[in-house]
């Protein structure tokens, strides 16, 4: 089964039936132009198109929102406003439309460091998925290979799931099973990088600090594989989905049945049940909120505190002195979940704040500037004013000398 991501593929996979890979060398000068074999690092791949299946299995639960501001004519009030980090502009694969991206710097990152890398990161449910989920923009640098590769996988960690280990040929159950949680030793399973220039795909293990220098001048994309790579082609994505992720107790309409709904609704009352009161439809809210996630996330969501969308149809109930220290720490959890929602309101009011302040600040200089411009004019005009006043001169002189009183004779 070729191994497709976005025009990249591994070399030694062969084409099952129905699918046809077309493998074309790429090189500085063009299509079919054969590169020099010195050009190709160990662990690197060449470029395999396949025309595989196209699935796009986007994760509702996270939102990416992108603040794009542009304007056409250049205005101190325009740019007013808080300053921002550096931003570059990223080609969005389903089109020619840029997306303005911040890089998310970790807070290790320094400018003296030998090693800087920086990438766009993506996420894939399986390997050959076609269309595939943004995470974001990680920058990262280091004094060697091993540590810039310790704080991508630092980052990276929180995107990814456990993996999944699939039966052998010779096993006849066929039934699906849980690996270990992911450490760092398992990253060549869910993580590749990607080079857009040569179009070659590297594993971590293969990263060194040459590779690190190349890539600093270079488009590269971090992709990583929530269930490891060894769910490769979308039937096994189905065999996860329904096996693993999947509730098996569902009624006609694929919801969660109504005995399993009982069954997460009763776990919660005994696990939560000396610390919160509340009617039996709001732990069915709940408990429906639970059931509406992955099957792996479910025992570690029923240990949890109320989400934040049903947490105020619950109170806390009286409990005895062995438990008051159990209960304080539930209560102050429900608090930090209630106060983190006001963090992002905060933000984009203090955001505004300062922006206004920013805007009065160029208005007022504006002011000033007409203020001057106005008092230049003035003293302009009554300088033109006195310039041109009515003034004798010679011949209005010479004019009144020569004009002498006559006699009335008229009157006499």
């Amino acid at each position: 089964m070729a191994d497709s991501i976005n025009g990249y593929t591994e070399e030694n996979s062969t084409a099952p039936a129905g699918e046809l890979n077309v493998s074309i060398p790429i090189t500085a000068g063009g299509f079919g132009v054969p590169s020099d074999a010195g050009s190709s690092k160990p662990g690197e791949e060449e470029l395999n198109y396949s025309f595989d299946y196209d699935v796009e299995y986007l994760d509702e639960e996270r939102v990416f929102d992108t603040l794009e501001l542009s304007g056409s004519s250049v205005d101190p009030l325009t740019e007013a406003g808080p300053s921002k980090p550096p931003k570059r502009q990223k080609k969005n694969k389903f089109g020619n439309q840029s997306l303005s991206t911040e890089f998310d710097e970790l807070s290790s990152t320094s400018k003296n460091d030998e090693y800087r890398f920086e990438a766009t990161v993506f996420e894939k449910k399986f390997k050959n998925q076609k269309s595939f989920e943004r995470c974001g923009d990680v920058l990262v640098s280091g004094n060697s290979a091993e540590a810039v590769l310790e704080k991508i996988w630092q980052y990276c960690s929180k995107f990814i799931d456990r993996g999944v280990v699939f039966p052998d040929a010779s096993e006849n159950t066929g039934e699906l099973k849980w690996d270990n949680p992911p450490t760092y030793e398992d990253r060549d399973k869910f993580m590749l990088f990607l080079d857009k220039v040569s179009k070659r795909s590297t594993p971590p293990s293969k990263v060194d600090g040459h590779t690190l220098q190349n890539w600093q001048t270079k488009d590269v994309t971090v992709m990583l594989y929530k269930y490891s790579d060894a769910v490769s082609t979308l039937h096994k994505w189905n065999q996860v989905e329904s096996q693993l992720l999947r509730s098996q107790t569902t009624d006609r309409a694929g919801a969660e049945s109504i005995s399993s709904l009982n069954q997460v609704k009763e776990d919660l009352k005994k696990r939560h049940g000396r610390y919160l009161s509340a009617d039996d439809v709001s732990w069915g809210c709940w408990a429906n909120w639970i059931c509406s996630k992955p099957m792996n996330m479910r025992d570690e969501l029923t240990q949890q505190t109320p989400p934040q969308h049903v947490v105020g149809l619950f109170s806390t109930v009286p409990v005895h002195s062995d438990v008051l220290l159990e209960k304080a720490k539930l209560d102050f959890q429900v608090a930090s979940t209630v106060n983190k929602a006001y963090v992002k309101v905060l933000q984009d009011l203090n955001d505004g704040h300062r922006q206004l302040l920013n805007i009065a600040s160029v208005m007022g200089q504006r002011i000033t500037m007409l203020q001057e411009k106005q008092t230049e004019f003035e003293n302009m005009l009554t300088a033109m004013n006195s310039s041109v006043s009515v003034r004798e001169n010679r011949f209005s002189v010479e004019l009144a000398q020569s004009v002498t009183d006559c006699i009335d004779v008229d009157h006499l």
